[in-house]
């Protein structure tokens, strides 16, 4: 998974170069670069660098971010948010799990806000299924 999609296609560009005759070839990305060049070199070791970053680092981050937010719910609040749950279970008429589970991303969801905001139209759809 990258997270930006720009940032991870500039860099596996690096690594793809097209021909131009039996002894020089160009990085696909930019004419102007040539793969035989000492640059080229350069740019694809700053690539590597950037795809461990982005696209390793960042959601292996999240991750672990996200594992301990659950597992610090699950000690912490979990208990006090049943009758919550239940309340919002009755109150729109769904099954207690899918309320339970919104309880919990919301109360998870406070310290990682920004990813709450794609969750939130996941969560609609579930809900009207």
């Amino acid at each position: 998974m990258c997270t930006d999609p720009t940032i991870c296609t500039v860099c596996f560009g690096a690594f793809i170069c097209k021909p131009l005759g039996p002894d020089a070839s160009v990085l696909e990305l930019s004419d102007l670069v040539l793969c035989s060049d000492s640059s080229h070199r350069g740019m694809q070791i700053a690539s590597i660098i950037m795809i461990v970053c982005f696209a390793i680092g960042v959601p292996l981050k999240l991750g672990i971010s996200m594992s301990k937010s659950a597992t610090a719910y699950r000690n912490e609040h979990a208990a006090a948010n049943e009758l919550k749950a239940k309340e919002l279970a009755e109150d729109l008429s769904v099954p207690f799990s899918k309320a339970a589970f919104v309880v919990r991303d919301m109360t998870i969801g406070g310290g990682l806000g920004f990813l709450m905001v794609s969750k939130n139209a996941s969560l609609s759809r579930q809900f009207s299924q």
